[in-house]
């Protein structure tokens, strides 16, 4: 049986793989994969992923 601290590992290791990914990718890239029909177009989400970069490497004001 998993425990509850495992448990929470295990979720954060999942978290943890899937920013490395995402953040390997460039904005265009990840902005196709964040895609769902229905949603942001992807142009829009690129721009966000564009710009929550930058917000996090201190170059914009968040």
């Amino acid at each position: 049986m998993t425990t509850y601290a495992q448990a929470i590992a295990d979720a954060a290791q999942v978290l943890a793989d899937a920013r490395a990914h995402r953040d390997s990718l460039t904005p265009e890239q990840a902005a196709a994969e964040a895609y769902v029909p229905g949603g942001m177009p992807v142009e829009e989400i690129a721009a966000l992923i564009r710009r929550h970069r930058a917000e996090a490497r201190g170059l914009v004001a968040a």
